[in-house]
């Protein structure tokens, strides 16, 4: 996970460094759901993004390849939150991969 700093707000990069997309699987539907967060002082959470990655839609990170996106923070942020859950639709239960905080 990188965040950066740009004119616009920031860019969120998020790095496959396995050797198969992210989700993968063959047996079921799988998903990776990607949450972008802004906190402020009080703790206060803003959605910023929420993607979902999927192979059938062509969304999936490839292997060994990145996913950038670029986010707008409102004023008064303090930090970023960041996380990534997979889902498989045969088993309701989700499976939290990353919860990441990064100070601004």
């Amino acid at each position: 996970l990188e965040v950066r700093r740009v004119e616009t707000g920031l860019v969120i990069r998020l790095y496959n460094r396995l050797p198969h997309s992210l989700p993968t699987g063959d047996y079921g539907f799988r998903v990776l759901v990607l949450e972008i967060s802004a906190l402020d002082d009080q703790g206060t959470e803003s959605v910023l993004a929420k993607t979902e990655l999927v192979p059938e839609m062509k969304t999936a990170i490839p292997a060994r390849g990145t996913w950038n996106h670029s986010v707008a923070v409102p004023e008064g942020s303090r930090s970023l939150r960041v996380r990534l859950r997979r889902l498989s639709y045969d088993d309701q239960t989700a499976l939290n991969l990353l919860d990441r905080t990064v100070e601004l």
